[in-house]
């Protein structure tokens, strides 16, 4: 059966409005979450640039005779430390856990299965499967891209479901995910292209300084739970036909 698209994401907004715990409170705590792991990511990433550095650099640059080795030991004197690319990596995979989380809480969301904020910590019991899937994953989709882009792309449809799968199916190896993956996009890839393709309105907001940080609290949500949905469809679920009013989606405020 074709993919309904319009009505995939009016059931998205439907149950935006309905579910409880809500949707958009959920996805305010991932985002805020993100945002503070990000921010200290960034603080550990700072480089040791002083006012005193600067000078003796530019100093010894107009000095007509400057000293490669010195120079060297100054400018990886204001790089950051080697553990701050340890702590960084880190809290990034820290983030990507707690969006798997979120994850766990649109399902529960979509199925009724009692969906609650502390979905967000699931994603932590799943840690060792996630990181080997994300690396795995990644090893094939960036050999691919090494190639030619093309093949990347394609590769990066075809795993999409996997995440959903290893979710779904703690019995599955992280193999078997992917090649699942593969099975249920065969037929499918342009489809989600043409999703991804329609929320492109959503992501030029987005980029808007200041307005879009705020619009992201309703976009990452929605985009989100229209992903879920739509894995929901290709596995068979009844989940685009459940009270759901279709119409037209514009970028436009949700109040």
């Amino acid at each position: 059966m074709e993919l309904d698209r319009p009505r995939l994401k009016a059931r998205a907004k439907d149950l935006m409005r309905r579910s409880r715990p809500g949707v958009l409170a959920c996805g305010a705590i991932y985002l805020i979450v993100v945002l503070v792991l990000s921010n200290l990511a960034a603080r550990a990433m700072s480089v040791n640039v002083t006012m005193d550095k600067l000078r003796y650099l530019q100093d010894h640059l107009m000095s007509g005779n400057p000293d490669i080795d010195y120079l060297y030991a100054l400018t990886q004197s204001m790089q950051p430390p080697a553990s701050a690319y340890g702590i960084k990596t880190l809290l990034d995979f820290c983030a990507n856990l707690v969006g798997l989380g979120f994850t766990f809480f649109l399902l529960n969301t979509i199925r009724r299965s009692e969906p609650s904020f502390g979905n967000l910590l699931d994603g932590f019991v799943l840690l060792p499967r996630f990181l080997l899937l994300a690396l795995l994953e990644g090893l094939i989709v960036g050999l691919l891209s090494l190639l030619l882009i093309v093949p990347g792309i394609i590769a990066s449809y075809r795993y999409r479901m996997a995440v959903y799968l290893m979710i779904d199916h703690p019995e599955m190896g992280i193999v078997e995910c992917l090649r699942e993956s593969a099975r249920m996009m065969r037929g499918h890839k342009m489809e989600l292209f043409m999703l991804d393709l329609s929320f492109i309105g959503w992501a030029l907001l987005t980029v808007i300084p200041g307005i879009g940080t705020v619009l992201q609290l309703w976009t990452v949500p929605y985009m989100q739970l229209s992903y879920c949905l739509y894995y929901e469809y290709l596995r068979g679920a009844p989940v685009l036909y459940e009270s759901a009013d279709v119409t037209e989606d514009r970028p436009s405020f949700p109040f």
